[in-house]
Order: structure tokens, then sequence, then C-alpha cells
């Protein structure tokens, strides 16, 4: 363990991105922060997963004395990058780009954060009651309203916009298709 090792695994982890073996909760947390970064890009680093893999660098203090490759592998990157961003922003990320929101109906479902924006996919039942769009850092969710078969019905950020709109050619179809299931006329309310 020398500077010239961890010189030489520096150099393979940026020329083979798959290298560093980037888990899901990792990749999570690096998409939120992209996310925060494009709403406040003075607060926020531009991290993605390939500029991160591109340069490295973020992770010599964590490979000091590693011999090999495998025992990089071995770091739970979320650790990682959680400390790199530092304790009172990791923080804050949570708060305001969370893994999961919770639903009107209560349950909580993950948001996906890998698009341009934030978006969660749940079955409109699960939106009956309520007319407030979800939101994260203060914007709103882009909302995958699905059928009971998880079929998408439609893609909206503006629940109340959609239930005074095309609910209504909405609830007609999923009547017809879907009969045993309930379609009241306003489910904002």
């Amino acid at each position: 363990p020398d500077d010239r090792t961890r010189s030489m695994i520096l150099e393979r982890l940026a020329d083979d991105p798959q290298a560093l073996g980037w888990s899901e909760a990792a990749e999570s947390f690096v998409e939120r922060i992209g996310f925060l970064h494009r709403a406040d890009p003075d607060t926020w680093p531009d991290w993605t997963v390939e500029s991160l893999t591109a340069d490295p660098s973020w992770l010599e203090a964590w490979i000091t004395g590693a011999t090999s490759l495998e025992e990089v592998q071995e770091l739970d990157l979320l650790t990682v990058l959680r400390t790199t961003l530092g304790h009172d922003l990791a923080a804050r990320a949570d708060r305001e780009a969370p893994v999961r929101v919770r639903l009107h109906s209560g349950r909580e479902v993950k948001v996906d954060y890998s698009g341009e924006r934030p978006s969660i996919a749940a079955r409109v039942q699960e939106f009956y009651g309520s007319t407030d769009t979800p939101k994260v850092a203060g914007r709103p969710l882009v909302l995958e309203l699905l059928s009971p078969a998880n079929r998408p019905v439609q893609i909206t950020d503006d629940l109340a916009g959609f239930w005074k709109g095309s609910w209504t050619e909405v609830r007609k179809d999923m009547a017809g298709r879907y009969p045993k299931h309930h379609w009241p006329e306003n489910p904002g309310a």
C-alpha cells in the first residue's frame, strides 16, 4: 500500500466505470444529489455516477492502504458518498429529496430520481381524497397513475387539474375495464 498502488487503483477505476460496483442505494443517492444540484447548483455538487467514476479522486482518502481493486469494491459507497458530502448536507438531502414519500392512502412509495424530474408510480386509487400533488424540494412530483392492473392511465404533475379535467374520461374507461373497483365522480373530495 503506497502512493503508486493508490494511483494505479484510481486509474483502473477511471478506465472501467463498472469496476467500482455501484450499489442501487449509492446510485440512488447520487441521482438525488443530481436533482438537488439542478434545483440549487450553488449548494449541491454536480454529481453523476459517470462524473464520479471518471474522476474517482473523491475516493483517495478511503483507499489509503488498499492493495487491490477488490478491497476498494468492498467499500460501502453510500457511506463514502454521504461522508464526502458532509453530515449536514446529507441530512438535508434526506429531508429535501427523500427516498420515499407517503401517499394520501398512507402507503410509502419510492421516488425515482433518474429522470429529468423526480417521479412516482402508484395506483390512482391511492390518491383518492386528495388534490395535493406530492412534492420533493418544494417541487411537484411527476405522478404515473396506474390502473388496478398496474398499467399507466395518466401522467401528471397536477393532481387537482387531473381530477377536474381528464378524470371523467379515465373514470369511464376504468369503470368499464374494472367494474368491481370504486371510481368516484369527485375523487379529490
